[in-house]
């Protein structure tokens, strides 16, 4: 009986870990100098995030990353350092492919983004009937940014610390991706200076 519980178990787990799947991502780092821990911070946002319900959850999320890496979370007017967080949807790109029954395939890919990047790229052509297929992959952001606390009060911020993350995958919705690319936020920190990295982290929806 031990052994078909034992069997059981050990099926459920390769279910739930086959389940899993894992999101690329690329993290670049720039720093004046290595950001020393055990300061006191607090998390802030953008004017148009502040007041909505998802930028307070992922306030929470934030400070308990900054606690376990060894920082004060205190109020704003207390704070040596401000640690502005920004995030979402920076852009989409669609992947057109074409597969003819016969002659070259033709495969079209267009990018379109916030900030009004556009490029197509990987166009050719062939003649024969084909079928045509099209895939969306949505380009999200996370930002982090460490603020001299002093000058942010003066309104002349400086920065002291960046570190951006980046992911592409089919979800649109940012909520479904923001645990593993906090977590890819932590990962190594706080980085080296001016380099860029790329890791997988798993995450619970394929996106």
């Amino acid at each position: 009986m031990t052994y078909i519980v034992q069997k059981i178990g050990m099926l459920m787990l390769a279910v739930i870990l086959g389940a899993c799947s894992h999101v690329e991502m690329q993290s670049t780092t720039f720093f004046q100098e290595t950001p020393s821990t055990g300061v006191a911070v607090h998390v802030i946002a953008d004017d148009a995030s502040k007041s909505s319900l998802s930028f307070q959850h992922y306030q929470s999320l934030f400070e308990i990353h900054l606690r376990d890496a060894g920082y004060r979370i205190v109020a704003a007017e207390d704070a040596e350092l401000m640690v502005a967080i920004s995030y979402g949807l920076e852009g989409v790109q669609t992947q057109v492919k074409s597969l003819p029954s016969s002659g070259v395939r033709t495969s079209v890919s267009i990018g379109r983004s916030s900030y009004g990047r556009h490029g197509a790229v990987g166009i050719s052509a062939g003649t024969g009937s084909s079928s045509t297929s099209s895939t969306q992959q949505y380009v999200r952001f996370l930002n982090m940014e460490f603020i001299d606390a002093e000058s942010w009060r003066q309104g002349a911020p400086q920065q002291v610390y960046q570190r951006h993350i980046r992911s592409k995958g089919k979800c649109a919705d940012f909520n479904m991706v923001f645990e593993p690319m906090l977590f890819a936020m932590f990962a190594e920190f706080p980085g080296i200076n001016g380099e860029t990295t790329t890791l997988e982290v798993e995450a619970s929806e394929n996106c």
